[in-house]
């Protein structure tokens, strides 16, 4: 076992988890897929929290504040969520959720009243209404188009100022902020356990998509088939870069062509877009092969498919299964 645990320390591991071994020297299942992850990515492996908890509520309230513009080290300034029983030097370590705003709420972040409105949609907004969540949001906003780099950056602040469990750090954004959350996890792909862009208003990325793709990013991409604002194709054209890197006999939207009634796609085992209705988390269940890569496509509501996405259960307990492989 000495063996072992000299082998955990050179990669970084803690020792918390080496101390935690049994007599027979072996790893539970959780902790092995922490280290696993910690490993490939490279990040600093004490972020890791081996056997986390999946769910994705609490009846624990938490508490927003306003890091406004230059008051922090961040690239961004942002409102911060803490979940109810937060600790800054705890042992606990909490999902990370990164909410990127659209075009919108574009704004510099000087003052409170400015900054609140990068939060108007999303999981923000779900707070308001009385939603709690067992994770740390962080809601940056942005002056003007969202920069990967800046993006990515913000990211690695926030692994380095928060108890965050760095196999589990969340992306979402709606319009400009779908554009610059495809961005974010196809920059810094090792960072991220799962992208939930909406409507994203960025075309599809070759090496993005590889980088998301071969860092096992889970992706659940939406959109309504008549937006007028960013087109449909944008989405579609991520989801068939997808399915060339599966061996994808088929494209994305030949199986649901009109979008019409909501369905949800998924890439079979058989190398075929399969899409399925309704929304659901059991719809998603055996449907990873060989990633966690879904598309829901609405058959209406113009631009905003976000209020609809963001109201439904099933993609935050979605969400807070996905842990970094």
């Amino acid at each position: 076992m000495g063996t072992l645990r000299g082998f955990l320390r050179v990669f970084g591991v803690p020792l918390a988890l080496a101390s935690g071994l049994g007599a027979s020297g072996c790893l539970s299942t959780g902790e092995i897929q922490a280290i696993g992850a910690c490993v490939d990515s490279g990040t600093d492996c004490e972020m890791a929290q081996s056997n986390p908890d999946l769910t994705s509520t609490t009846s624990l309230a938490g508490t927003t504040s306003y890091r406004l513009r230059g008051v922090t080290t961040a690239p961004y300034p942002f409102i911060e969520y803490l979940p109810g029983g937060y600790s800054p030097t705890g042992g606990k370590r909490w999902p990370l959720i990164v909410m990127l705003h659209g075009i919108g709420e574009e704004g510099q972040g000087a003052t409170e009243a400015d900054l609140d409105r990068a939060g108007v949609h999303g999981p923000n907004r779900r707070i308001r209404e009385g939603r709690e969540f067992p994770a740390v949001i962080l809601t940056p906003m942005a002056p003007a188009w969202w920069d990967d780099n800046l993006t990515c950056a913000f990211v690695d602040f926030a692994l380095a100022n928060y108890r965050i469990d760095s196999t589990r750090v969340y992306v979402t954004g709606l319009s400009m902020g779908g554009g610059g959350a495809w961005g974010l996890a196809g920059k810094c792909a090792n960072k991220v356990a799962a992208l939930v862009p909406i409507a994203g208003a960025a075309g599809a990325n070759g090496t993005y998509a590889a980088n998301i793709f071969n860092n096992k990013v889970s992706v659940w991409a939406f959109h309504n088939q008549d937006d007028g604002t960013v087109a449909i194709g944008n989405s579609d054209g991520w989801m068939d870069a997808f399915g060339g890197l599966m061996g994808s006999t088929n494209s994305v939207r030949s199986g649901n062509p009109t979008g019409n009634p909501t369905k949800t796609a998924h890439q079979r085992s058989d190398h075929v877009w399969e899409w399925l209705d309704p929304i659901a988390s059991t719809n998603l269940a055996g449907y990873n092969y060989p990633r966690e890569i879904h598309y829901t496509v609405y058959p209406s509501g113009g631009h905003d498919a976000w209020t609809k996405t963001y109201a439904n259960e099933a993609l935050w307990n979605w969400m807070f299964q996905q842990v970094k492989r």
